[in-house]
Formats: C-alpha cells, sequence, structure tokens
C-alpha cells in the first residue's frame, strides 16, 4: 500500500511591511542616486532597512551615497545586517558620514557593521552613540578604515575588551581628532 501523501508546504509568510519612501528608494535609487540620505527619528521595520539597501544596490556598480544619517530610527540588528550587506557589497565606496545613533543596535549588528565598514575607505565620521554595542565594539572598529576623523560611541556600552580595542586603533586611525 502507498504511504498517504504528505500535506503541501506551508504557505509563504506575507512580504514585510515597507513604508512608501523606503519602496520609493528601492524603486528609483538607482535613477536618482541621491548622495545624502537623512532620517530622523523615523520608527523603520525591517521592511523598510532591506527596501534602503536594495535601492543602494540597485545603484552599483556605480555607488553614490556619500551621507546617510539614520538616528532614532530603532533599526536593530536586523535592519543594521541590511545596510551592512549593502556596504559590503560596494555601496559605500563613497561613503563619508554614517550617522546611527540610537538605533538599538548590540554586539552582533556592530560585528556585522564593521564587515561592512571595511569596504568603506572614505569614511570620515561614525555616530554609534547610545546604542547597546558592548562587546561588539571591537569588531565594529577592525572595519573602520584610516580614513577617520570622529567616532561618536558614546553612551554605547563599550566594555574594557572596546576600549583596549579603542586605544590600539589610535595607532592605526592617524587622522582620528575626536572619539
Amino acid at each position: 500500500p502507498m504511504p498517504p501523501p504528505s500535506p503541501p508546504p506551508p504557505p509563504p509568510p506575507p512580504p514585510l511591511p515597507v513604508a512608501q519612501e523606503f519602496e520609493e528608494i528601492r524603486r528609483s535609487y538607482m535613477w536618482t542616486k541621491q548622495k545624502m540620505l537623512h532620517f530622523h527619528c523615523k520608527q523603520l521595520g525591517l521592511g523598510d532597512s532591506q527596501a534602503l539597501s536594495d535601492g543602494l544596490q540597485a545603484a552599483l556598480p556605480e555607488p553614490a551615497l556619500e551621507e546617510l544619517g539614520m538616528w532614532g530610527c530603532r533599526i536593530g540588528d536586523g535592519g543594521t545586517f541590511a545596510l551592512s550587506k549593502a556596504l559590503d557589497l560596494g555601496c559605500g565606496a563613497n561613503l563619508h558620514t554614517l550617522l546611527l545613533d540610537e538605533n538599538e543596535i548590540s554586539a552582533a549588528g556592530a560585528t556585522a557593521l564593521g564587515a561592512g565598514l571595511a569596504r568603506c575607505m572614505k569614511l570620515r565620521e561614525l555616530g554609534v552613540s547610545r546604542n547597546p554595542i558592548g562587546k561588539g565594539f571591537a569588531k565594529l572598529l577592525a572595519g573602520v578604515g584610516e580614513a577617520l576623523v570622529v567616532l561618536d560611541a558614546s553612551e554605547a556600552d563599550i566594555d574594557d575588551a572596546g576600549a583596549a580595542a579603542a586605544g590600539a586603533a589610535l595607532r592605526r586611525l592617524t587622522a582620528l581628532r575626536s572619539l
């Protein structure tokens, strides 16, 4: 006798919600190639962060982004992973300012961000203050290039290992003027 047929697989999850502003970036950034994008205290969901990442990637191989400000957006680690992926693919080649203060980024998000920042050689200013980065600070710092002038990691729960990594990085980050 034949075994009973297995039940059909469950339907895929519904797509993540995306605000119209970020859907527009996903759809048109490849043509607009805005050099500056700023979002202040807008609560972004994972779908919004992924749409932003998709839009930045659509502009490749000619990345345009020079400044990204997403302070107080609560993107969390999921949003940081999406942004880090775009940076790792080269979307931050011209990025000189990245402000991610107050975004609920933990050690895991900071580690991913460090990997993405390794491709952002022109980065001069990085703001990650008021995020619970903690143990991820050393890995974040490892990805930062030598052009960095300003690093704001105040109130980021940096532990002793992170402080030691910051001290060691000062030898490499000769342009750094504000920590």
